[in-house]
């Protein structure tokens, strides 16, 4: 991102509106995405929604002015949209319900690699060849999903036409628990969305000083870590513990391991990737809530429900994104708070878990 900004001379406010614009389309899409796939053929929505991801890609890497770059965002997010939805309808047929909290978690941590690599590798790769290249790739490795899509996902055409249910739907829209459960999602999940997707390579190059190589390192280790609990903390939701408990638990300590990150005096690489890592392993119980979102959704539903739940979930990024962005830019030319301008614009995210935590006192703590 700060490449982009030095070329495109963005400010920080116009670059959290050009990340945040991939989550303008993305999170009022889920809704309608998850009664698509209800009713309709999940192997060529997700192969189509893979070539339109692609497309995106291959316009952002072409474009030089900002509202081609902002139209490149939104078609990324247009087709991602498609992918979550899409891919717990299938865990969903696949697995037993009480099981979905392990394998849909399990399914984030093999998503979480493709970040994990690419982020790694970002810094090293920027440096040495541009962030156009880049996304060139990723536009290539887009048609080859879309391509995987198409011959590898179970073809689940049904041979009696389903139609649109509008009580099913309204019974989603209407639940109060799932309003709750992706508000808590939403919270929760802003420090990968928000941290881990935009903020964190800044906040390493310009308040620590690393390098654009160390930083993508070390951006990396929140990816790691949540690939790592994701499935860690379905596993233990399924056999052991109180759900709930699991889910304020993992708030409140990833809300203060961010916390030393942000305002203790680190400046060592090797001390702030652990602090990441230990951010990505204390975080993925925000996977428990889909399978609360599809306890309490009707069965004819189920990635309408997904769908919801991973509106309200993404709907803090694109408000976080440029609200840290605006932050900056007025902390940045304060003479009292300029030093101290990514701490303190970053407050909002652990102060997001905190409030989460307290959220979730009122979910169900087992399976219904």
């Amino acid at each position: 991102m700060s490449r982009l900004m030095t070329e495109v001379h963005l400010s920080a406010f116009a670059a959290g509106l050009l990340s945040a614009a991939f989550y303008l389309i993305y999170t009022p899409m889920q809704i309608p995405v998850g009664i698509l796939f209800d009713y309709q053929n999940t192997r060529k929505l997700l192969s189509f929604s893979a070539c339109v991801c692609a497309l995106g890609c291959l316009m952002f890497a072409m474009s030089y002015q900002v509202y081609t770059l902002f139209l490149g965002r939104l078609l990324m997010g247009a087709g991602a949209s498609f992918a979550f939805v899409g891919l717990s309808l299938v865990v969903r047929r696949l697995f037993p319900i009480h099981e979905f909290g392990f394998w849909i978690g399990l399914s984030e941590m093999i998503g979480l690699g493709g970040i994990i690599i690419s982020t790694f590798f970002l810094g090293t790769l920027i440096t040495y060849f541009g962030w156009r290249p880049f996304l060139f790739l990723a536009c290539a490795i887009g048609l080859v999903i879309s391509g995987l899509c198409y011959f590898l996902i179970p073809n689940n055409q049904l041979k009696t036409k389903l139609h649109f249910n509008k009580q099913s739907t309204l019974a989603v829209l209407t639940h109060p628990l799932l309003w709750l459960n992706g508000i808590i999602l939403g919270l929760s999940f802003s420090v990968i969305s928000v941290f881990g997707g935009m903020w964190a390579i800044p906040y390493f190059q310009h308040s620590l000083g690393f390098d654009m190589g160390t930083a993508s390192r070390v951006t990396s280790l929140i990816f790691l870590g949540t690939a790592v609990s994701c499935p860690v903390f379905g596993k233990l939701s399924l056999n052991y513990l109180n759900r709930r408990k699991l889910m304020i638990g993992s708030s409140l300590v990833t809300a203060l391991w961010l916390c030393i990150l942000l305002y203790a005096p680190i400046t060592n690489a090797y001390l702030a990737g652990s602090l990441m890592l230990l951010i990505g392993l204390s975080c993925g119980a925000y996977m428990l809530t889909f399978t609360i979102a599809n306890e309490l959704a009707p069965k004819e539903a189920l990635a309408t429900s997904a769908g919801f739940t991973n509106t309200l979930g993404m709907v803090t990024a694109p408000l976080f994104q440029p609200a840290i962005g605006f932050l900056l830019d007025i902390t940045k030319n304060h003479a009292l708070m300029s030093t101290h301008a990514y701490p303190l614009s970053l407050s909002i995210l652990p102060l997001a878990l905190v409030l989460a935590a307290l959220l979730t006192v009122w979910l169900p703590s087992e399976s219904s």
